[in-house]
């Protein structure tokens, strides 16, 4: 199977009502509005989907939904991580039920999982659903993370077609892509971080999976659009715009990242994308 995945993925917000329930409603005139505003496809189930506080069953329905509404106008991403093997192959083979193009799977967390023991998760994952996936590097959430060496060698056996980097590494990022290129391994790589899409691009992203996208798609995709051109100055122009909302949304007092969710569920609301700002206790 070869990733075809390029361009603007936003990794979808996840709107819910006031008790914590899934407002589906609201994540298909979301999936409407990122299609219209350039967007390529969706990740779903991710960091700003609030996954960790999701059952199954709603991991599911959140595929089901966001499939049913790109009909076919762009790919569908569900990221499918857990604490145990077990227990995310279970998500992977709902999601391929529910019509998700792609699988991807974040680090197990909890336990400081070693090399081995990391390689063999996502080896696990690609043999249940018969097709390879893509990694989601995000270490500074769940303590471990892939090699450059791991990522590649996974890709080198068909188990992973490609990665989702937000560790905010660009020279990881970088040596990844570099490293592929230089074993003549296909790899599609993809940059997490909203801050570093250009420099990304430019290194040899394919495209970006940055949560910034659902306040600002049309930045981005014409970010991406500019970059494809070769159009450095034009691209670097769009990313300083794109930071200074980044920075200005930052919450006070919080240092990671991922309690952003909630002020973009705010802006979101203002601006009559979703219908409320909700976000799952205790956030």
């Amino acid at each position: 199977m070869t990733c075809d995945l390029n361009g603007l993925i936003p990794p979808i917000v996840l709107p819910m009502r006031p008790g914590e329930e899934i407002d589906h409603d609201s994540l298909g005139r979301q999936t409407t509005s990122l299609l219209d505003a350039g967007a390529r496809g969706f990740w779903v189930n991710g960091t700003t989907g609030e996954f960790h506080s999701l059952s199954a069953e709603e991991r599911v329905s959140v595929v089901s939904n966001v499939v049913e509404r790109a009909d076919g106008r762009g790919h569908v991403v569900a990221q499918v991580g857990a604490p145990s093997t077990r227990e995310a192959v279970r998500h992977a083979c709902a999601a391929v039920d529910a019509g998700a193009d792609y699988i991807a799977a974040v680090a197990p967390f909890y336990l400081a999982f070693d090399h081995r023991e990391l390689t063999t998760y996502y080896r696990a994952i690609s043999a249940a659903i018969g097709a390879p996936i893509l990694v989601y590097q995000l270490p500074q959430m769940t303590k471990v993370g892939l090699t450059v060496a791991g990522v590649v060698d996974l890709a080198s056996e068909g188990a992973v077609c490609g990665i989702k980097d937000s560790s905010g590494d660009l020279a990881w990022l970088r040596n990844l892509i570099d490293t592929a290129r230089e074993r003549n391994i296909e790899l599609s790589v993809f940059s997490g971080g909203g801050a570093t899409i250009d420099a990304s691009l430019l290194v040899g992203a394919r495209g970006a999976m940055c949560a910034i996208a659902n306040l600002m798609p049309h930045h981005c995709a014409k970010l991406i659009r500019h970059a494809g051109r070769g159009d450095w100055e034009g691209a670097a122009s769009l990313q300083k715009e794109i930071n200074v909302v980044n920075r200005a949304l930052t919450l006070p007092g919080r240092t990671n990242w991922a309690a952003t969710v909630a002020v973009y569920k705010y802006v979101l609301t203002r601006q009559g994308l979703i219908d409320g700002d909700t976000c799952a206790s205790p956030l």
